[in-house]
């Protein structure tokens, strides 16, 4: 989401998305604004940082050829 802020994506999406769902007769989940930024809130916060960096070991077969490997064929 690029950084926004829960005010910023109010104003440019989330208050025209509620209007046409009241608009098109649909109900909104809720009317109170301070639930709607605790969802935004929760579902835009960075994870965690890892506590151990996590490497991924390729596997041998797909790992690329050593400079050693190269020279001695």
């Amino acid at each position: 989401m690029s950084g926004k802020t829960f005010e910023t994506w109010w104003e440019e999406s989330g208050q025209h998305w509620a209007a046409a769902v009241v608009e098109n007769g649909g109900t909104l989940w809720t009317d109170d604004i301070d639930e709607r930024r605790e969802l935004f809130d929760r579902r835009h916060q960075r994870p965690e940082a890892p506590t151990t960096p996590t490497l991924t070991r390729i596997p041998r077969s797909h790992a690329p050829e050593t400079t050693a490997e190269r020279t001695a064929e």
